[in-house]
């Protein structure tokens, strides 16, 4: 038996109908999906964000009230642990941060940020980590510290040679004068050496606007200049 042509019509526009419907529940599915995403993307970065600067704060205060009372910490000797085969594996895998270190400013640049000891993942959410290994600051040698490009050492972007860079600690103020920058691979742990100078090294990824892990670091070079 042969259907009208009405009903010949309608059967694929039924069709049609049924699967934009379907499209439409999944593009549907989809943005509420992204959505979701977007929020706890939205939510970690706040929280993030929220939490380094809640213990930059606490850090701060802490500091600056042991500076006032004039107690001063006692100095650590340089640790006999061995500096990591190369500086993209001391990001992540160098043990929490436990130690207050002191607090680097440069002021031309508007860096201010509290530094702790180790460069482990967690250290250097909330801080900028010294490096174990390298001397501490009063001590001989080299003091090497590391941070993020994407927030507290974002504004080394802009350091020049000249540059002043006090380090203050709980006992004495170190000031600093950039020498030069380099970029250099991953792999160069001769950054974080001891030269005949005392020194500080700037350490971060580079470039500061690159997407995903960085394939170069960037570093500062300054001398001691008190």
């Amino acid at each position: 038996m042969r259907l009208a042509p009405w009903r010949q019509a309608q059967i694929p526009v039924n069709a049609m109908n049924s699967r934009r419907n379907r499209e439409t529940k999944l593009l549907g599915t989809t943005v509420a999906a992204l959505r979701i995403v977007g929020c706890c993307a939205l939510l970690y970065c706040i929280f993030s964000v929220g939490d380094a600067l809640f213990t930059q704060a606490r850090l701060a205060h802490r500091f600056d009230r042991t500076r006032s009372t004039g107690v001063t910490a006692t100095t650590r000797p340089i640790t006999t642990e061995p500096i990591a085969s190369d500086i993209a594996t001391s990001f992540v895998a160098a043990p929490k941060a436990r130690a207050a270190i002191g607090r680097l400013d440069i002021p031309r640049i508007g860096l201010s940020a509290m530094v702790l000891e180790g460069v482990g993942s967690r250290t250097l959410s909330v801080a900028v980590g010294h490096f174990p290994g390298t001397s501490n600051p009063g001590q001989p040698g080299n003091v090497a510290v590391a941070g993020h490009r994407d927030t507290f050492f974002r504004p080394l972007r802009q350091i020049a040679p000249g540059d002043e860079i006090a380090f203050e600690t709980s006992a004495q103020d170190y000031h600093y004068r950039v020498s030069s920058v380099e970029i250099v691979d991953p792999s160069d742990i001769g950054v974080l050496k001891s030269h005949e100078s005392d020194e500080l090294t700037l350490i971060t990824c580079y470039p500061f606007s690159y997407i995903g892990r960085a394939p170069k670091r960037f570093i500062v070079h300054a001398v001691l200049a008190n």
